[in-house]
């Protein structure tokens, strides 16, 4: 299909859509247009209020979530970013993946924001050094390259 496909509603208003996309967008109940944008190349959107800018980007589900980078995943949750090339944030609510091939799964309040870094659940972490890596707990900060916290408050 030239340009994408739209399932349901188009978002008219604030979204250049970009070529090859597919969105499914229910849009508002009380208006006739979508509130998804899949805006980068390849990119596909689900969900309600979500943007997919980088080229082959995906959102999946969830609210007002962003994935900017390239080849970037959201796959729900709400008010998540992936920003880095390849990185992914798999749920949770404001968790932020901006490292290359960094990831957040779940929790809340996380940053993954070293090259390869990862958080898995828990409250308020950053993962900044490269390869680092925080499973659980709350406040905690992997910044040592290839470092690794299991839980507890930072």
């Amino acid at each position: 299909i030239p340009g994408g496909l739209v399932i349901g509603k188009r978002n008219y208003f604030d979204c250049t859509y970009g070529e090859g996309v597919l969105s499914v967008d229910i849009g508002d109940n009380d208006k006739e247009f979508g509130n998804n944008c899949p805006r980068g190349d390849g990119s596909v959107t689900f969900g309600r209020l979500n943007t997919a800018s980088g080229d082959a980007a995906t959102v999946t589900g969830g609210l007002m979530n962003l994935a900017t980078g390239e080849a970037a995943a959201v796959t729900g949750g709400s008010f998540n970013l992936a920003r880095g090339k390849a990185a992914a944030v798999t749920g949770g609510s404001e968790n932020y993946a901006t490292g290359y091939a960094s990831s957040a799964s779940g929790g809340d309040l996380n940053t993954a924001s070293g090259s390869t870094s990862s958080i898995t659940g828990g409250y308020d972490h950053t993962a900044s050094g490269v390869a680092s890596t925080i499973t659980g707990g709350e406040k905690n900060v992997a910044e040592g390259d290839k470092s690794s916290i299991t839980g507890g408050y930072g």
